[in-house]
């Protein structure tokens, strides 16, 4: 079994096990495309869901490396084929089986 579905199963494990005892999931889920598409926001979620003060300094801080993120400014934007290496969407969709079922609750946008 690929390690990916072997983890994932083990995190559908602990947060029904958080259900049942009727806490918060220890897990936050964050789609990558959301914190891509407005990063501050995504990042304020995070912080709100563990209960951790957003501080003016810390928005300053992460708005000042967004400003400056290497990625977007030195080296542009990469853009990458599964057909590159040799990967085709049906094996990645039956490797990624357990993950995909599990982002599914989050998102419809899934492998």
């Amino acid at each position: 079994m690929h390690i990916v579905n072997e983890c994932f199963r083990s995190i559908n494990d602990i947060e029904a096990k958080a259900e049942r005892n009727s806490r918060k999931s220890p897990f936050y889920k964050m789609i990558y495309k959301d914190l891509i598409s407005d990063s501050l926001t995504e990042v304020k979620k995070m912080y709100s869901y563990f209960n951790i003060k957003f501080t003016e300094d810390t928005e300053r801080h992460l708005v000042k490396y967004l400003e400056n993120d290497p990625k977007k400014t030195k080296y542009g934007t990469f853009k990458y084929s599964m057909s590159e290496f040799g990967i085709s969407e049906e094996r990645l969709k039956r490797e990624f089986v357990v993950y995909s079922n599990f982002m599914s609750k989050f998102t419809d946008d899934v492998i």
